[in-house]
């Protein structure tokens, strides 16, 4: 599927929905608003998308999604997992994710 389709269903679904990008690191590619509501932010903005997402992350939990992206990656099937999340506003709220790894052209 091409990045400009994937792109467009994204801001079409009803549900929060977000394209990370990276390895040791992960960048918010692509979200829509539903998305930057559930975790605490407006807009996805240009410093939303340089930000690492891992700091969003509460330090305990962050291995957790460590080994949910490891586990997406050897079964090559998708996972989910409750972690907690550092809100826009510094909360700490719990958030579901449901994860899958995909490649796509650039």
């Amino acid at each position: 599927m091409e990045k400009a389709n994937v792109k467009g269903l994204i801001y079409e679904f009803p549900m929060g929905v977000a394209v990370l990008k990276g390895g040791n690191s992960l960048q918010v590619e692509i979200a829509n608003a539903e998305f930057m509501k559930a975790v605490g932010h407006g807009e996805c903005t240009e410093a939303d998308r340089s930000r690492d997402f891992y700091d969003c992350i509460y330090g305990q939990d962050a291995g957790a999604f460590e080994d949910m992206i490891e586990k997406c990656r050897e079964k090559k099937k998708a996972e989910e997992i409750e972690i907690r999340i550092i809100s826009g506003q510094g909360q700490i709220c719990w958030v579901k994710f449901w994860c899958s790894i995909y490649y796509y052209k650039t």
